[in-house]
């Protein structure tokens, strides 16, 4: 069985991804995978400390909070873009391409939501794998995200995430 490890950063939330085993934490979420050959049991993909299922407004106030506290100057009245069907909507689009053109490299990966909770631009950071980067970009514009809020008024904000292949 081939042994990877990805490491995730969506809006700054760190997340690993080990298909050899889930590190422990005080409440992990799992994003599950396909079973392997011979098994019924999934593999685990991913896992957080933020449910990957979850909209941003049906998180507790502590996992609001995580994922506040890493975006710069939020305000108190000021929310960050969030995806609607939550966190899974960017991680299995970004493992599955791991899977289908692979990297050992380190992306980092910049989607602009506008004010209508639409991507609309991605910038993939240092990338040399072409196929990938298209793929990331692609995936991510059809994913549809809750607007950031400035002071309770919808406005653009970018949604960083950062990957490590290994």
């Amino acid at each position: 069985m081939k042994k990877f490890n990805i490491l995730l950063v969506a809006a700054s939330l760190l997340v690993s991804v080990n298909l050899a085993h889930a590190t422990a934490s005080p409440k992990l979420y799992s994003l599950k995978g396909e079973a392997q050959a011979g098994t019924r049991i999934a593999s685990v993909d991913a896992t957080s400390t933020v449910p990957f299922s979850k909209r941003f407004d049906a998180l507790t106030s502590e996992q609001q909070n995580l994922v506040r506290a890493k975006f710069d100057n939020l305000g108190a009245n000021d929310t960050p873009p969030f995806p609607v069907a939550g966190l899974r909507a960017v991680y299995k689009p970004l493992i599955k391409a791991n899977k289908v053109y692979g990297s050992n490299n380190a992306l980092s990966v910049t989607a602009t939501v506008d004010s209508s909770g639409d991507v609309s631009d991605v910038t993939v950071h240092d990338n040399s794998n072409k196929k990938l980067a298209a793929y990331i970009e692609r995936r991510l514009k059809y994913t549809k995200f809750e607007p950031a809020t400035c002071n309770g008024v919808a406005c653009d904000m970018n949604f960083p995430i950062e990957i490590s292949f290994n």
